[in-house]
């Protein structure tokens, strides 16, 4: 399979938004929840581990379904 010489912009790849999203979701997780709990007192909810299996499933869906490169 070879990609397209064309080029898209970043914000319209699968791929970068599945990226995205799963920092966020760490980040939540590890620690705004931790530091909610201990400075107000009160818990946040904690992501399951499913919601991070299924971004990491879109992140490769994405990758192996481009059809052209990122670029500027």
């Amino acid at each position: 399979m070879s990609l397209n010489k064309e080029n898209k912009p970043w914000y319209k790849s699968k791929t970068v938004w599945a990226g995205v999203i799963i920092i966020s979701v760490n980040v939540w997780d590890n620690m705004l929840v931790p530091s909610v709990l201990h400075y107000l007192h009160f818990s946040l909810p904690n992501i399951p581990i499913w919601v991070y299996s299924t971004l990491a499933g879109l992140g490769i869906y994405g990758r192996i379904s481009a059809k052209t490169s990122i670029g500027k």
